[in-house]
């Protein structure tokens, strides 16, 4: 039972980042100022400091009292597991020419490849002159760039998680140019419907289901109680899956408006604009901060809609540590289709071990929920959910080799919506049953802050509350 305390909450001291030295330093040494086998000699050295802080501190380290900031904490435990993936990443890294950095002036699109490349020997002869361009860049950078340069390149290339303007990028939400005015009043407006989006979901979200089922009762008295909890279950369901679809772009926008409004309040005024260029922050460009989800088209197929339109945060590590070298192994083996379809089921697999992760360090201090023991899809249901998208993106790989048609249209819209929402079921259950949103309170006990202030609504208690009831922590342990 959840027990709520009126002092919280209290925030993890700074000895939480800790785990940024030793991945600072691995990005650091991807810099070509730094000769080839003394970088990759040094990043080995450093992988196992960055594994042991990042697998330990979001264990260590939290907002207190835990049991009031779940959600929170989650996203602190998601912020470790991609540590690790980093620390591996940059650590095992042999090829350093993805991480050059080439802007938006080239002619190629998705991560490099030549659109005008049709054959297999055109495209092998346009990976050479595309790898010899990027050992060209980065020699001239190798060159060209001071201590202050080289600082402000790894700053640039440790935040930048979709690689927008690298060799790497994974995202395909294709660079744009805009004005900075255009850019600005796309992210007021991404504000402005994905902050009301999200706390009408909160709404849904925090209220215990004996309270929702009542209120549907009410609104249609024809409603049997049993199909009112069904209907209840699936708006809940659906409420979540588009509560973390807002809350990620609202996130985004948040964070990329500070970043713009930041970069020109550093550059233009006094006195940081007075200060040498080389140490302020690059010019703000729009191009590297474009829409976090590609909604320009309505999703066609599962696979689509995972590789195309979702955010991409985690395209590269996902590629590097599981698709690649899964793909390589098996295609040896099993040949070049198995090899594909074991990449991509490893893909779904890590990203999975990435969402059980985040949860596990947030609920490490908690009882379990409830004396008896948990069921199997009560406890691994978010692996389920992950794990079946990559058997559904399988799935479509073989409705193409036995048909010749690939997955588009409505009925691939139908099919990917169906998929990706019922399978959220699983998901759904998982996460609130172990305590996701545990202490956040509902709406009836919100401050007018909580409805007004972006991500006010999942703010863990006693902030902006109107009361502070006694059986606050009974009642939200026995929803």
């Amino acid at each position: 039972m959840g027990q709520f305390l009126i002092e919280g909450p209290h925030l993890p001291p700074l000895a939480t980042f800790t785990f940024l030295v030793p991945l600072s330093l691995q990005c650091l040494l991807l810099h070509p100022v730094f000769p080839s086998r003394l970088s990759r000699t040094l990043r080995l050295l450093l992988t196992p400091l960055s594994l042991t802080l990042s697998f330990a501190t979001p264990y260590r380290y939290a907002i207190e009292p835990r049991n009031q900031a779940i959600g929170v904490n989650f996203v602190f435990g998601i912020m470790g597991a991609y540590g690790i993936m980093k620390g591996l990443e940059w650590g095992l890294a042999q090829d350093l020419l993805p991480y050059t950095w080439v802007g938006f002036a080239g002619t190629t699109t998705d991560n490099g490849k030549d659109p005008s490349a049709k054959t297999p020997a055109d495209r092998r002869e346009a990976k050479k002159r595309r790898r010899a361009y990027l050992a060209s860049l980065r020699a001239k950078q190798a060159q060209s760039d001071g201590p202050l340069a080289v600082l402000r390149a790894t700053l640039h290339l440790l935040i930048s998680m979709r690689g927008q303007g690298y060799d790497f990028c994974g995202t395909t939400t294709e660079p744009f140019a805009l004005s900075q005015g255009a850019f600005l009043r796309r992210l007021v407006g991404e504000i402005a419907w994905a902050h009301p989006l999200l706390t009408a979901c909160a709404a849904v979200l925090l209220e215990p289901p004996t309270s929702r089922d009542a209120l549907l009762c009410a609104a249609w008295p024809a409603l049997p109680v049993r199909h009112a909890h069904y209907l209840g279950e699936a708006m809940t369901g659906l409420a979540m899956g588009v509560a973390v679809f807002a809350a990620l772009t609202l996130g985004y926008s948040l964070a990329t408006l500070g970043a713009c409004l930041g970069t020109l309040f550093l550059r233009h005024v006094v006195p940081f604009s007075l200060l040498p260029s080389a140490v302020l922050p690059p010019p703000f460009d729009p191009r590297e901060y474009p829409p976090l989800f590609n909604l320009r088209r309505r999703p066609q197929s599962v696979a689509l809609f995972w590789s195309h339109q979702w955010h991409s945060f985690f395209a590269r590590p996902f590629r590097f540590l599981a698709f690649g070298p899964v793909q390589r192994v098996v295609g040896r083996i099993a040949g070049k289709l198995a090899g594909r379809t074991c990449g991509v089921l490893a893909v779904f697999a890590l990203s999975a071990w990435l969402h059980e992760f985040g949860l596990s360090t947030a609920i490490s201090t908690l009882p379990p929920p409830g004396s008896a023991p948990l069921s199997f899809l009560t406890k691994w249901g978010g692996s389920a959910y992950f794990l079946s998208q990559g058997v559904g993106v399988v799935l479509e790989g073989a409705f193409t080799a036995l048909t010749g048609r690939k997955t588009r249209g409505w009925v691939g819209t139908v099919w990917a919506g169906l998929y990706v929402v019922c399978a959220g079921g699983w998901l759904y259950n998982a996460w609130l049953t172990q305590g996701l949103v545990r202490e956040v309170p509902p709406v009836r006990w919100w401050a007018w802050q909580r409805f007004v202030v972006p991500m006010g609504c999942l703010l863990p208690p006693p902030v902006w509350m109107n009361a502070y009831p006694e059986s606050y922590g009974l009642e939200r342990g026995a929803a």
